[in-house]
């Protein structure tokens, strides 16, 4: 089976990653909360934003690959459903038990706060599964 790569909808995807990092961990939404909670300040942050940057991006780029490969074999076994379903699907399967469950285990043997555990969490599902939509409507 060959995959037909909708890079339009891989780029969206991975752009859907990065705004909503942005807003997410915005200082007004949950950021100010989320450094507290992790014993960071302002400047912890910003050391190595260079190096950050380009891990978010390229982990946003993988993300939404695998996404959009993962909704396009879903796609081709379940025909009576559209992309978009789909999509959605992949990102439950992939939000949950996968990516909020693995960072909910190391947080806990980390003992990292409960707060900052939640926030980042959350985060994650909320992104995959905001992802997957964007995905799922433009290849759709």
């Amino acid at each position: 089976m060959e995959i037909d790569f909708n890079w339009v909808a891989i780029l969206a995807g991975a752009a859907t990653a990065m705004i909503s990092g942005m807003l997410w961990y915005h200082p007004k939404v949950f950021g100010a909360k989320w450094m507290k909670s992790a014993g960071l300040k302002q400047k912890d942050t910003e050391t190595d934003q260079g190096k950050a940057m380009f891990i978010t991006i390229l982990r946003a780029l993988f993300l939404s690959f695998t996404l959009f490969s993962l909704a396009y074999f879903a796609n081709s076994f379940y025909t009576d459903q559209s992309f978009l379903f789909n999509a959605f699907r992949t990102g439950l399967f992939v939000s949950i038990p996968v990516v909020g469950m693995t960072l909910l285990m190391h947080d806990t043997f980390e003992k990292r706060s409960n707060i900052a555990t939640n926030i980042n969490v959350l985060y994650e599902i909320t992104t995959i599964l905001l992802m997957s939509v964007v995905i799922g409507l433009i290849a759709a």
